[in-house]
């Protein structure tokens, strides 16, 4: 797929209507497309529909890109991204409500036994 000025957003679309009929090729040229365009502003939207439609490729970058993002990992502590995203990056960071603290207590209990 060329790099012309397509929106991620019309080529999220397209992904959708090719994963709908099942065209395999196309959603995997537009799985790689997408992946170059993957930034803060479209991560929970790319995420949400990455989710919903079990993208592999999509979803290892996404996973990628959050795990290097601070600004993902920020917005995910503060519970600011949909639930389906909230719960694929909580695979990645853990629970948000779970404070360092805990995880801290956890971590010695866990090398005392």
């Amino acid at each position: 797929m060329d790099d012309v000025d397509v929106t991620p957003e019309a080529l999220l679309a397209a992904m959708e209507l090719a994963h709908q009929w099942d065209v395999s090729h196309a959603v995997t040229a537009l799985e790689l497309a997408v992946v170059k365009r993957v930034d803060e502003d479209r991560f929970a939207r790319v995420m949400e529909v990455t989710a919903r439609l079990q993208l592999s490729i999509l979803m290892s970058a996404c996973m990628a890109f959050a795990k290097n993002s601070p600004d993902v990992k920020r917005r995910f502590k503060s519970a600011q991204y949909p639930p389906v995203v909230q719960a694929t990056l909580s695979k990645l960071f853990g629970d948000p409500a779970e404070s360092n603290e805990s995880r801290r207590k956890r971590r010695r209990l866990l090398m005392a036994i």
